[in-house]
């Protein structure tokens, strides 16, 4: 009976052998050097001169370089900073010993500026030479692991922004491209988010034919998971905004279903009325949220829209919310935002503050709702200057026109 064939597999090889290149006009230098070197099962590979080191380097890729100072041409130091250079280039690390019969500290000092690794001293003992290698050798494959690990880390990263960005984009998706259009309503907006995804949420929704839904809202924290959020957020406040006729409520509802279907550690503040566009009586709550801002054309005071309580969404289980109403007169405003605005911080270490913000509301009192926005960002980038961004930035003005 034959035998059955096994499968063809590779048949297993050793480890790649490590490649020297001697570099020495002397021929019997090179031959001493390869005899010793051989035995630790090391290729030996030579050149005769600096020009030609340098080629070698470029075509043979060796593991490590045994330079002879004293070479024709161009001498030791020199061949060294080519060598270096070019392995720089080429985002590689090939150690360079030096070979000198010189053992001043000044010589030493010029090798290693010009990039040597390593120094010998001829004449050179055998069991130095073999130890110096393997020491050189030994940090060659750990400075070549390095680089893998960052190069994987880079892809990695790579691959995390390009996703971040994706998740940005469709979290930037949710937010009102335009708004709903009323003959005595001007509305503008701005966004900045701190990271590639954010957390921030503005928007405005017909409830019926004379209601609209204002909201703005801020995820804690920013990124990926916060922009999760934000758009769960997002799909509550339009599935309940015409159901509940009362902000208050919505609020206590959207708090029990982000309870129940989220198992994420972030809360949300939010600020959300409803306008009555035939009376402009605006009726808001708000859930943790901080107080925005009415301005008052016939006096020109700026006012706080808050409430009394009402813990961020997501904090209990159940909780109440509670309401407060105003006015929007002829020329009135209403500002609302974020806190990424208010707690900004300049190179002072000083809080940009909602003082600045009700200072610009005055300010800007006879100008339109899109104005009073660019306005704003524009103090508020005069006063961060180059600073980082650790919060995404949202404002929404809506202002009574005749």
């Amino acid at each position: 009976m034959g035998t059955i064939p096994g499968p063809n597999l590779p048949s297993p090889s050793g480890p790649k052998r490590k490649k020297i290149l001697a570099v020495n006009d002397s021929r019997f230098h090179i031959i001493l050097l390869q005899k010793t070197l051989e035995t630790e099962d090391y290729e030996v590979i030579s050149a005769k001169s600096g020009d030609e080191a340098i080629h070698r380097v470029m075509h043979d890729e060796p593991d490590l370089v045994l330079l002879d100072m004293m070479i024709p041409g161009m001498d030791g130091y020199g061949t060294c900073q080519e060598i270096k250079a070019y392995c720089a280039s080429v985002d590689k690390f090939i150690p360079v010993v030096l070979l000198t019969a010189l053992d001043r500290v000044e010589d030493k000092v010029a090798g290693f500026e010009a990039g040597a690794d390593e120094f010998l001293v001829k004449p050179i003992a055998r069991s130095e030479l073999v130890a110096r290698v393997r020491s050189m050798l030994r940090i060659k494959d750990l400075q070549e692991s390095l680089l893998r690990i960052n190069a994987e880390l880079t892809h990695a990263q790579q691959i995390i922004d390009r996703e971040l960005k994706i998740v940005g984009e469709i979290q930037r998706s949710f937010l009102p491209r335009s708004f709903p259009q009323h003959p005595q309503l001007d509305i503008a907006a701005y966004y900045l988010p701190s990271a590639q995804a954010g957390g921030d949420y503005y928007d405005i929704i017909e409830v019926d034919r004379n209601h609209w839904g204002i909201v703005i809202a801020d995820v804690t924290g920013h990124g990926a998971s916060a922009a999760v959020v934000m758009a769960v957020t997002h799909m509550l406040m339009h599935s309940l905004a015409n159901t509940f006729k009362s902000p208050s409520t919505a609020l206590k509802v959207v708090n029990e279903k982000l309870n129940i279907h989220l198992s994420s550690d972030h809360f949300v503040t939010m600020f959300y009325g409803i306008l009555n566009t035939e009376t402009m009586r605006f009726v808001f709550s708000s859930a943790g949220h901080n107080p925005m801002f009415h301005y008052c054309a016939a006096d020109g005071t700026v006012r706080e829209m808050k409430t009394k309580f009402g813990f961020p969404l997501r904090s209990f289980a159940k909780d109440d919310y509670d309401e407060a109403e105003i006015q929007l007169d002829l020329e009135d405003k209403m500002a609302l935002f974020t806190d990424g605005v208010v707690e900004s911080l300049n190179e002072e270490r000083e809080v940009y503050g909602e003082e600045r913000i009700v200072d610009l509301l005055r300010r800007t009192g006879d100008r339109s709702a899109q104005e009073t926005i660019d306005a704003l960002i524009q103090d508020w980038m005069g006063f961060r200057r180059d600073c980082v961004l650790r919060d995404d930035v949202s404002l929404l003005v809506v202002q009574r026109r005749p």
